[in-house]
């Protein structure tokens, strides 16, 4: 499933309250069958269409050097959450 498909139907999975920026894991299967997963930031809520659509276009430029299709992705999850890309950054991510 793409991003956005796989979040309609499944949601996000976020274990703290969901701020403007984030740091969120995309899990998907590569071209060779095996599980990866990348770590991108988006500047809206990842439970935003806005910040969905921003993880979307990130993750399928990325899909030739991650050897992936737009449409292996199985896990959308928040992994750090903060009001702004300072604090976001100051956390690690």
């Amino acid at each position: 499933m793409t991003i956005t498909e796989l979040t309609k139907k499944h949601g996000i999975y976020a274990e703290d309250e969901n701020k403007n920026h984030s740091a969120v894991n995309i899990e998907f299967v590569n071209i060779y069958g095996d599980k990866d997963e990348v770590q991108l930031n988006t500047s809206r809520s990842a439970l935003t269409n806005e910040g969905i659509k921003q993880l979307e276009d990130a993750f399928r430029a990325l899909c030739p050097e991650l050897n992936a299709k737009p449409t292996s992705v199985t896990c959308v999850s928040v992994v750090a959450s903060a009001d702004t890309e300072a604090e976001l950054i100051a956390l690690g991510y």
